[in-house]
């Protein structure tokens, strides 16, 4: 070079630096493989690459008031039908070398410049399908541009790195950006994206919109948006465009795995058209694939169609898709798996399976819109289980066990209170009186009012009751009133609280109860009362009537007749009424006589033996047995011969 000559200002490139000298040229090397030539013309610097100069004069991320540009600053206005730069997602090149050049722009960018450079680089890791790497660096443009996210070119971008990266929900939001809507490049991602979410009417309609633009799409990228559409036909009972997808797909050199997806989706035609015969033989055949999400979508393909043709059974399928879960898991061969073996259990009588499974899918695949369809589904097998009897086949143990584990799906309204009726009284039949309690006392707790509260409270009480918790029936009984009742109802409830402040020592608040109520068996709670409280004389008159109508009655005497009897003469005896046990004697002594109460009564009636030993005894032991279990007796045999829900 001439003497004077030298470089200023400093020249700075990808792959070398020249700095500012006084004379001469110095380079300063970035990568390896430059040569530097000397000849005629000069001297020249380069490589097998293109040389780039960082711009510094294309902002953050480049916008165009007029419209949404391309990524590449390509076709703007309101509906572009191409967005994406498809040439330079096609690039043959090694990614990690070839990552290299923009990571190096953007280190020596300025900082204006500097957003446009890791722009280019997204693009570029979008393109070799390094998804998560280039939304951490679309965040960095975010971090530092907070309106890169207006630009709906961005956002197409942003949206297929996101559903690249399985973060469906968010990439919705961005591949459906309304100035995005005639794109067809971008229908193309969005018709994978329905595929994904198993929206597969949608997918039909954007893949269509698409069409055009898919042979253009770059090669690696075609097998999965012309598998995700055949998948979508024969969703849509489409195989002969499912057929055209598989063809284009063969076709075309691809990986060997990607061939194998595209023998899959045929034999699954072959199985939709009829050809179950070829269908199963290829099936069989992918069965032992080399590559594990074919083997197993094959094996699930082939139980499928061997059950459909009723070649193995019902615990033969579930035994081969149990092995499966653990194959392949964590797309929506994983959410049809577990999905398909929950409606198998449901099917085999394996009802907690069934419904675990179900459950698992549900919190497994939250985003995907068949997940909350299999939501509610679970809420029907559930209440069908108990309201419409399948649930009988099971031990009241179990199925007591299924309604605590999944009582979160009770049904609101009278549909969930049937149900647990039902439960109730398999529980109550069998004598599981405090399981039954619990659903009750739930019940009445939670979810019922009025006079249905009331009476479900009722039962309550007769459960605690039946289960020596008076107490509690007490509680049942004073927590369930209300205002408007039947007059059945109302005095049903008042005998059996009645019944239970007995049980508790409050015999006067339990006469109190019953003091305005008529009935043979009001009379007979009130003599229990009485009995239990010690109050013989008047024990004695409430037992009278019961004594006027047998001794008018010439029949021989029953053993609730005779027990009647020698109770009457225990009281009368113990009260001092002498006079009411003569009559006694000379009303029932012949009719007493040769029955296995007559001991007893001779003795209690007997004028010189009342202060014997033998009566002492007799009477305390007398006094001693609860006859109170008569007015419980009767519900435990309505119990036996109905259901607990029948009581009021």
């Amino acid at each position: 070079m001439e003497a004077g000559l030298g470089i200023h200002p400093a020249r700075r490139y990808v792959l070398f630096d020249m700095p500012p000298t006084q004379q001469g040229i110095a380079v300063r090397f970035n990568a390896q493989a430059l040569k530097i030539v000397v000849d005629d013309q000069g001297l020249s610097i380069g490589g097998q690459k293109t040389l780039f100069l960082a711009s510094e004069s294309n902002g953050p991320v480049s916008r165009d008031a007029g419209g949404p540009p391309g990524i590449t600053g390509g076709a703007g206005g309101d509906g572009p039908t191409s967005v994406f730069d498809l040439s330079a997602w096609q690039e043959d090149v090694d990614v990690d070398e070839r990552r290299q050049d923009p990571l190096y722009r953007i280190a020596v960018a300025t900082p204006a410049a500097r957003n446009g450079e890791r722009l280019a680089l997204a693009r570029f890791l979008v393109g070799h399908r390094l998804a998560q790497e280039a939304l951490g660096v679309m965040d960095r443009i975010e971090a530092e541009d907070k309106y890169a996210d207006t630009d709906p070119s961005y956002r197409a971008l942003r949206g297929v790195a996101r559903l690249f990266a399985r973060k469906y929900g968010e990439a919705a939001g961005d591949l459906r950006h309304p100035k995005l809507s005639a794109a067809q490049d971008v229908a193309l991602f969005r018709g994978l994206l329905a595929v994904k979410r198993r929206e597969y009417q949608e997918a039909r309609r954007e893949f269509l919109a698409g069409l055009p633009m898919l042979s253009k799409m770059p090669v690696e990228m075609q097998p999965d948006l012309r598998l995700a559409f055949a998948e979508t036909a024969l969703a849509q009972n489409d195989p002969k465009m499912a057929g055209e997808q598989v063809s284009a797909l063969l076709r075309h050199t691809g990986t060997a795995s990607r061939r194998e997806e595209a023998k899959l989706m045929a034999a699954r035609i072959h199985a939709m058209t009829g050809d179950t015969e070829d269908a199963a033989a290829l099936f069989a055949e992918l069965s032992e694939s080399p590559y594990r999400p074919v083997r197993a979508q094959a094996i699930y393909a082939e139980t499928n169609l061997l059950l459909d043709e009723k070649r193995i059974e019902t615990e033969e399928a579930i035994e081969r898709l149990e092995r499966l879960r653990f194959a392949w898991r964590g797309d929506l061969f994983e959410f049809e798996l577990m999905q398909r073996l929950a409606g198998l259990y449901i099917d085999a009588g394996m009802y907690r399976k069934g419904m675990m499974s179900m459950r698992q899918t549900v919190e497994r695949f939250p985003d995907m819109p068949e997940a909350q369809a299999l939501a509610g589904e679970m809420k029907e097998v559930f209440a069908g289980l108990f309201e419409e009897g399948e649930a009988s086949e099971l031990s009241p143990v179990t199925a007591m066990a299924l309604y605590y584990e999944f009582r979160e799906l009770t049904p609101d309204g009278a549909r969930g209170d049937r149900m647990i009726r039902r439960l109730a009284d398999r529980l109550a039949a069998v004598e599981l009186l405090g399981e039954a309690a619990k659903l009750l006392e739930h019940q009445v707790l939670h979810r019922l009012k009025g006079e249905e509260k009331a009476r479900v409270g009722t039962r309550l009480a007769v459960l605690n009751l039946l289960d020596g918790r008076p107490d509690d029936a007490i509680t049942a009984l004073r927590n369930t009133r209300t205002l408007s009742m039947h007059e059945d109802l109302q005095r049903e409830r008042l005998l059996l609280e009645s019944r239970a402040l007995t049980e508790v020592g409050k015999y006067d608040r339990a006469l109190l109860l019953i003091s305005g109520l008529q009935g043979d068996d009001v009379g007979d709670v009130r003599t229990e009362i009485l009995w239990r409280a010690r109050k013989w004389d008047r024990a004695a008159v409430s037992l009278a009537p019961k004594l006027v109508a047998l001794r008018e009655n010439a029949q021989p005497l029953a053993q609730d007749a005779r027990r009647d009897i020698l109770r009457f003469a225990i009281a009368s005896s113990l009260a001092g009424d002498r006079t009411a046990l003569v009559e006694l004697r000379r009303a029932f002594e012949e009719r007493m006589k040769g029955q296995p109460e007559w001991p007893a009564f001779e003795v209690v009636t007997a004028e010189d033996r009342r202060d014997s030993a033998e009566f002492r005894n007799l009477a305390a032991e007398i006094a001693q047995v609860d006859h109170f279990e008569a007015f419980m007796s009767s519900y435990r045999d309505r119990l036996r011969d109905r259901p607990l829900s029948a009581i009021n």
